[in-house]
């Protein structure tokens, strides 16, 4: 092989594996809000909850997600988490999400758009879970902070259980996020809520519900590992609201 022909294919490989680096970047705010096409995640997270009656609960999730390709993922991350571990027996809630970008690069390259849908299944309670539509959004304020919309965004969703009820609501969660380090990204999102119930159409309620959650994000190896850590409450219109903490971590796998 020439001398010519060495230096092309060292080219390319380099190339390669440039692109491939890329794809996944160490620092979550370089990353897209999709896993690119053949990156599978898996990882735990723990949840601990006290009320003001002292109760309390732990709950264990575990999240997966595989992209399909560059623009469309399906996972199980989802606001409620999936395959919920409780009491020791694989019960509640088992959601998965099909997430598909329809903007990337939008505004001068500042803005992202994922159009969502989740949908599951309750175990516990022998019921389908609210199908959530929405919209998953980051649009970049500065080279460091974002306005950050979650993949409820605006969720209209129809539930039906055993008895036949039904249920619609409406959300419109917002958040901000701070890439304080390279390698550390912190963000306090809050979702102000207006549910509508329906049973059999004979009784309508209308709660407000305004969680507040603040999350620490740390990128680990190269990216290919995040630590979680966060906190906040169920309602902070309720000053006896249920106060949670939890871990988690994320594992990607084919990052590079």
């Amino acid at each position: 092989m020439t001398s010519g022909r060495l230096f092309l294919a060292a080219a390319c490989v380099l190339l390669e594996g440039t692109a491939s680096a890329e794809r996944w970047a160490e620092s979550g705010w370089d990353r897209p809000l999709t896993l690119p096409k053949g990156i599978v995640l898996v990882g735990p997270d723990m949840l601990a909850s006290r009320a003001l009656d002292g109760s309390t609960s732990l709950v264990g999730d575990l999240n997966v997600g595989i992209g399909l390709t560059d623009r469309i993922e399906l996972n199980t991350l989802t606001p409620t988490g999936a395959f919920t571990l409780t009491d020791a027996n694989l019960a509640g809630p088992w959601d998965a999400g099909l997430g598909v970008a329809v903007i990337r690069g939008g505004l001068g390259d500042r803005l992202e758009v994922i159009a969502r849908i989740v949908a599951g299944y309750d175990f516990e309670a022998h019921a389908a879970r609210t199908v959530r539509l929405g919209m998953q959004a980051q649009l970049d304020l500065t080279d460091k902070v974002a306005l950050v919309v979650h993949d409820t965004g605006v969720m209209p969703g129809v539930s039906y259980d055993a008895f036949g009820s039904q249920s619609l609501s409406l959300g419109l969660p917002v958040g901000i996020g701070v890439q304080i380090h390279p390698l550390v990204w912190i963000e306090a999102d809050t979702n102000v809520v207006t549910s509508y119930a329906s049973d059999d159409m004979d009784q309508v309620t209308i709660a407000d519900v305004a969680p507040l959650l603040g999350t620490a994000i740390f990128n680990l190896d190269d990216g290919d590992l995040d630590l979680l850590a966060y906190g906040g409450v169920i309602d902070c219109y309720e000053a006896a609201s249920t106060f949670f903490v939890g871990v988690g971590a994320r594992y990607y796998v084919g990052a590079r």
